[in-house]
């Protein structure tokens, strides 16, 4: 989702429901807000697999 004119931030409402999940793919990690690859994403904070990204 882009910004809407004088937001500063939209969250996807995917990006949202995944966030503070737990990694599928390491037993350790759980699931952060950020940016892969130049798209917002959910990211696994001991792996830094994505779980999830927004084109």
């Amino acid at each position: 989702m882009q910004p809407s004119e004088g937001s500063t931030t939209t969250t996807h409402p995917v990006i949202t429901a995944l966030r503070n999940s737990d990694c599928a793919f390491c037993e350790d990690g759980k699931l952060t807000e950020e940016m892969y690859k130049g798209n917002t994403a959910v990211v696994c904070d001991n792996c830094g697999t994505p779980g999830a990204q927004i084109w």
